[in-house]
C-alpha cells in the first residue's frame, strides 16, 4: 500500500533487504499491516510516529517509510531489530531509494554491492533532476513551492536511471491538494498484421520490433479500451 489519508498523511514504502530473520520466528508486524493502519486509521505524522514507537512486537522484515504531512516529512527505517527515525524535514526535499540511509539500519542492511550501487544511482539521478527542475524555474517563489502531481510525473520521466522497461507504474501525491496520480503501464495485445504495419512505419524489421515489444519499450495509443474503466466501483 502507498497513498494518503483524509488526515493529510502521505505514506510511501521502500523495500530494504535485511539480514535479520528473527521476525519470521516470532510474533511480528508486516509492512502491509502497518501501512494500512497508518492510512485507514487516519493518522497524522505525529500520531504515526508515536504508533511506530509504541509497537509491542517487532517488524517481520526490513523496509523504509517516508511519512509526510503539512508539518513536514520523516524517514523511518524498520527491521526486526527495531526502528530508526530521521530528522523532521520542513521545506527541504527528501529523496530516497531502496538502500539504508540511517546509521542504525546500516549494520543489518543485506543488499549486494550491485543492488546498493543501483539504488544509490537512482537516488542521485532523482536528486539531480529535482535540482535542475528547481534551477530551471524562473521565479524564486515558484521554485520553493511543492510540486503538484503533473510536475512530479514529468520529473520522474526525465530522471534517467529512475525507471526502466520493467517499471509498471509511477505514483505521485500532492498532500496539499489531497490528490494521488497513477500512471500505469498497460500491456495490450497486438496482431501479426499490426506488427508488420508498425514495423514499416518505424522503419524496423518485425524481428527487431518484436524484441522491443517484449521488453515493453514501445509506448503508443492503440485506440483500445483500458483495462480499467475509471468508473466508481459498485
Amino acid at each position: 500500500p502507498i497513498g494518503l489519508n483524509s488526515a493529510g498523511l502521505g505514506v510511501s514504502v521502500f523495500n530494504l533487504q535485511d539480514t535479520r530473520s528473527e521476525g519470521f520466528e516470532q510474533a511480528s508486524v508486516t509492512v502491509q499491516v502497518l501501512a494500512w493502519e497508518l492510512l485507514l486509521g487516519q493518522h497524522s505524522l505525529a500520531s504515526a510516529l508515536a504508533l511506530i514507537r509504541s509497537l509491542p512486537v517487532p517488524m517481520m522484515t526490513g523496509f523504509a517509510l517516508l511519512l509526510a504531512d503539512a508539518s513536514g516529512a520523516v524517514t523511518c527505517e524498520l527491521n526486526p531489530g527495531g526502528a530508526a527515525f530521521g530528522d523532521l524535514r520542513v521545506d527541504i526535499p527528501v529523496v530516497r531509494a531502496n538502500h539504508a540511509l540511517l546509521e542504525q539500519s546500516l549494520a543489518s542492511f543485506g543488499a549486494s554491492k550491485k543492488h546498493q550501487e543501483s539504488s544509490e544511482r537512482r537516488q542521485e539521478a532523482l536528486a539531480t533532476q529535482l535540482s535542475k527542475f528547481r534551477e530551471g524555474t524562473s521565479k524564486a517563489s515558484e521554485a520553493s513551492k511543492p510540486l503538484d502531481t503533473a510536475a512530479a510525473m514529468l520529473l520522474l520521466r526525465q530522471a534517467k536511471k529512475v525507471r526502466n522497461s520493467t517499471t509498471l507504474a509511477m505514483i505521485a501525491m500532492d498532500l496539499s491538494q489531497g490528490q494521488l496520480r497513477v500512471e500505469f503501464r498497460e500491456r495490450q495485445p497486438i496482431s501479426e498484421k499490426e506488427i508488420k504495419q508498425l514495423a514499416l512505419e518505424l522503419h524496423m524489421t518485425p524481428k527487431a520490433l518484436n524484441r522491443i515489444l517484449a521488453k515493453g519499450r514501445l509506448r503508443m495509443d492503440m485506440q483500445r479500451p483500458r483495462l480499467a474503466t475509471g468508473e466508481e466501483a459498485k
